[in-house]
């Protein structure tokens, strides 16, 4: 399944994302956004495996839905944090300590 493949590889493209700054989240949420709008009538029959075609599609569902999680949560987080870096937002919210 095309978009599977084009989902994992813009989900692996993430940490330059990141380092892009707000700009570079915005680029990957569009692209998440793009990938699911593709997906949205996505032809599931049932094959001489089973259901198989149904498991990719609900897997794509899930994965889509995970990532534009993750770059909705990045953009929000306005600042660094463990493995969540921003090179726009350097430092920790004093806030949040």
């Amino acid at each position: 399944m095309g978009s599977s493949l084009t989902r994992r590889r813009t989900q692996q493209t993430c940490p330059a994302l990141y380092a892009a700054g707000e700009n570079g989240l915005q680029e990957g949420l569009r692209e998440i956004e793009a990938i699911r709008d593709s997906a949205s009538d996505v032809d599931v029959r049932p094959g001489a495996e089973g259901w198989t075609d149904l498991a990719h599609a609900l897997d794509l569902r899930a994965g889509l839905a995970v990532a534009e999680a993750t770059l909705r949560g990045a953009i929000e987080r306005r600042e660094t944090r463990g493995a969540h870096n921003r090179t726009d937002y350097p430092d920790l919210d004093p806030r949040s300590k």
